[in-house]
């Protein structure tokens, strides 16, 4: 996985953030944060992935809290974003 591979848009992300938040209010009133994951280790992979997400039988995506742990990343809470 090179460099460019490892960036988020950030500036896409909070504009995403901002519309899902306006279409449902509700649904961010008890978590108003939200964080930027990518799934899949390459941009093929994700492409791949996000377009079962869109188009295809896949609905979900898990981690195990040990993985987060061992990567040093905080535990998602359950209703987070």
């Amino acid at each position: 996985m090179d460099s460019n591979d490892r960036l988020l848009d950030q500036v896409a992300a909070a504009s995403m953030w901002a519309e899902y938040s306006r279409a449902h209010p509700d649904a961010v009133k008890l978590w108003q944060d939200y964080t930027i994951e990518r799934i899949g280790d390459s941009r093929v992979l994700t492409d791949a992935l996000l377009h079962e997400v869109n188009h295809g039988r896949k609905r979900a995506t898990v981690t195990l809290d040990r993985h987060s742990m061992d990567d040093g990343q905080p535990v998602l809470r359950v209703g987070s974003h």
